[in-house]
């Protein structure tokens, strides 16, 4: 709060984007606490990916400051300039050199579209939990904001192809506001953890998701086969032995 005390006004206020990334932010925290109790076999401290949260979109602020947006592909990679500031201000100076590391590593993965496979066990780790809690507030967000607005018909059919057979939609391939919201749902095909898959089913995400997309029967099927194959996966997790809620095999799987 002391570094984002330069973005406010004379008052001490923030504008409504600072302030909404603010917001994210402190609840990604929470989404990543709730991960880090479930998921992550004594790899990561709950400090430590607390932390990775609390700076994941450190450079957003300098980011809008500087472009106006928050579109990276027209300003600056977010994850990348969050780093430089981290290091330039000292954030992680309390934290070991392995620790600090481990968090720049998550941070500069978070937004990427795929983790590199070469990662460090607990590198690894942090990185998917920060992803899976950044989708998971993400998706509230753009579905409480989707909430009020049209339904959008303009489906581009390559996006709509991807989606239906499981595979992640490229951001640079988003050009309608219905691309925006089938490619913020293939995130679902990204995600790492049981239990990121148990919260997007209890909160009820596919089906708000889909509700702003045309209602035409390939849609529907796509809903339907992709909440029954998030469902089938849980059910599969618990009869395994040792059935922690720990990583996916949606992420192993369909997203390659």
């Amino acid at each position: 709060m002391t570094y984002l005390g330069r973005f406010s006004d004379q008052n001490n206020t923030f504008s409504a984007p600072i302030k909404l990334k603010i917001a994210h932010t402190l609840r990604v925290v929470r989404e990543i606490r709730i991960l880090a109790e479930h998921c992550n076999s004594g790899f990561i401290h709950p400090e430590i990916a607390e932390c990775a949260a609390l700076l994941h979109d450190i450079g957003r602020f300098q980011q809008y400051a500087s472009f106006g947006t928050y579109d990276d592909r027209t300003s600056i990679d977010h994850a990348a300039l969050g780093t430089v500031i981290i290091d330039q201000f000292n954030m992680l100076s309390q934290y070991p050199e392995a620790q600090q590391n481990l968090i720049r590593t998550a941070i500069i993965h978070h937004n990427h579209a795929f983790v590199p496979k070469n990662l460090q066990p607990d590198a690894h780790t942090l990185t998917h939990m920060l992803r899976d809690a950044d989708k998971l507030d993400i998706w509230k967000l753009t579905i409480d904001q989707d909430m009020n607005k049209p339904v959008d018909t303009r489906i581009s059919p390559e996006n709509l192809e991807r989606l239906r057979t499981f595979r992640k939609i490229p951001y640079a391939e988003v050009e309608t506001k219905a691309d925006a919201r089938m490619f913020r749902i293939s995130w679902i095909f990204d995600v790492h953890f049981m239990q990121t898959i148990q919260t997007i089913l209890s909160r009820g995400y596919i089906g708000q998701m889909f509700s702003k997309l045309p209602r035409t029967k390939q849609l529907q099927e796509v809903q339907e086969t992709i909440e029954n194959l998030l469902q089938y996966r849980l059910k599969e997790h618990s009869l395994q032995p040792n059935n922690e809620l720990q990583q996916s095999s949606l992420e192993s799987g369909l997203s390659d």
